[in-house]
């Protein structure tokens, strides 16, 4: 990540990182020079520069010559960040406490197309050292996105997490991958289930939420987070697991 994408992360417009850069580059100049510098027009670097020192990441001083500005010391960002997140984390007991009264309140979203599997999947990786099962046929999600997203990104980052998985899978040339010699190694153990049940849909359980993918070329993805829900899909989930296992 280059510096203008990670000023831009922490809420700086173009134009501000445009500025901020020029004055660190140049050093104390006039405005006149920083705007050049910048590829700014002069009556926007005013409004910019305002905006910055209102950041306290750009301070300015009058001489004959003109008003000059000069860029905060870097550092200062990484301090103003720190202090913002020791000013977020006093009032966290206090967000809770507020979250605490729709906490039974069921959630559901929806996604479509690829990214929004890719959402569902990376929320799944969201707590570490914890479970996740999964239900259904990876060649049917192959088909659409590939498998270079699990083995390349997903799978190392699970591994990493120390998140274990438990899969329930129709079994094909894929679903014999999965179980070929990797349990231990990739932190899961793998089921087969009968053929003459397949789907292409694909079913994720963790934490208290439940996934539903629609393997087809819509590709479909509806998140619920409730705790009665992923209670009965888990019920659902064990009792398959032990008839599996027979």
């Amino acid at each position: 990540m280059d510096s203008q994408d990670a000023l831009k992360k922490i809420g700086l417009s173009d134009d501000e990182i445009a500025v901020y850069l020029s004055a660190l580059q140049l050093g104390p100049s006039l405005v006149t020079k920083i705007a050049k510098h910048a590829g700014v027009k002069r009556t926007s670097v005013y409004l910019v520069a305002k905006s910055l020192m209102a950041k306290g990441l750009l301070g300015k001083y009058k001489t004959k010559s003109g008003i000059h500005l000069s860029a905060e010391n870097p550092e200062k960002i990484l301090s103003q960040m720190e202090e913002k997140t020791k000013e977020i984390s006093l009032i966290i007991p206090q967000l809770k406490a507020v979250s605490k009264k729709d906490s039974h309140s069921p959630q559901v979203k929806y996604f479509e197309g690829e990214e929004g599997y890719f959402s569902v999947c990376e929320d799944t990786l969201e707590k570490h050292a914890s479970e996740l099962l999964w239900l259904g046929d990876p060649s049917a999600i192959y088909e659409i996105i590939g498998n270079k997203y699990d083995e390349q990104y997903y799978i190392p980052t699970r591994i990493k997490r120390k998140i274990k998985l438990r899969a329930l899978l129709f079994e094909n040339s894929w679903a014999e991958k999965f179980k070929e010699g990797y349990d231990g190694e990739y932190l899961r153990e793998v089921r087969f289930l009968p053929k003459e049940f397949n789907y292409d849909s694909t079913q994720f359980i963790y934490q208290n939420k439940v996934a539903f993918v629609s393997s087809t070329k819509e590709l479909i993805s509806v998140l619920i987070e409730s705790e009665d829900i992923v209670k009965m899909e888990r019920k659902k989930f064990e009792m398959l697991w032990q008839l599996a296992g027979r």
